[in-house]
């Protein structure tokens, strides 16, 4: 393979890559689709209900479009920049589609094992590791394995604020080795809380990137055609 295909090899892959990470970001939107934080229950959660958390408050918001951007470095032996831009759309009760360049029919798959919030609970068996406290305020630390081997998805880890007020982590393995590692920082437009910036962290195939996200604004419930899924 010569030095220039080789490089065009690893743009792909890395552009694919860069890719994933806005689609693992826009899937986890949800995670942080909830109206103010509720009083801070005296009694620890258990798994499910902390997932139940998750997408608490979010039951008006049906659908959204909203514009993103991504910064993504690729380190490898050539190290790559990519700048990408698309769109996310979404549409209860679980449809996600993105819409952007470079990305592989092969990752679409990923993508849909990788579900939504609101399916996790059907696609992971979920225990609790830990609950922490910082202060006054609780974080649940939960472990989800992958009920369908047969998916691509190993299991994820889950750190997740009570109070939505910082950023949850999460941190995919996937069955070929694939590590996803997510932080969604939530914004507000004074009714949900729904992420403005996120960062993100793959590790596949002998490359990591750190990809930086920036979400535009909102559209909200405003609706449009099931045919925006065809071929997604």
């Amino acid at each position: 393979m010569s030095v220039r295909s080789g490089t065009n090899a690893r743009r792909s892959l890395g552009g694919g890559l860069a890719a994933i990470a806005v689609v693992v970001c826009s899937l986890s939107v949800q995670a942080h689709a909830a109206r103010a934080a509720s009083p801070a229950p005296a009694a620890d959660l258990d798994a499910d209900r902390v997932v139940a958390l998750v997408t608490a408050g979010s039951e008006q918001l049906d659908s959204y479009v909203v514009p993103v951007h991504v910064e993504a470095r690729v380190h490898a032996l050539i190290p790559l920049r990519v700048k990408l831009d698309g769109t996310v759309y979404f549409k209860r009760p679980e449809r996600v589609k993105l819409e952007m360049h470079l990305v592989p029919a092969q990752y679409r798959r990923l993508f849909a094992a990788l579900g939504t919030p609101l399916t996790w609970s059907q696609g992971f068996d979920f225990t609790t590791d830990s609950v922490t406290l910082e202060g006054t305020r609780k974080f649940y630390h939960l472990r989800g394995v992958a009920r369908d081997a047969s998916s691509g998805m190993a299991s994820v880890l889950l750190d997740v604020p009570e109070d939505h007020l910082d950023a949850m982590h999460a941190r995919w393995t996937c069955a070929d080795g694939m590590q996803i590692g997510e932080r969604v920082y939530p914004g507000s437009d004074g009714t949900y809380d729904l992420p403005k910036r996120a960062e993100i962290e793959i590790t596949a195939e002998g490359l990591h990137v750190h990809a930086d996200l920036e979400y535009g604004d909102y559209a909200l419930n405003e609706g449009f055609p099931d045919s925006v899924f065809s071929g997604s």
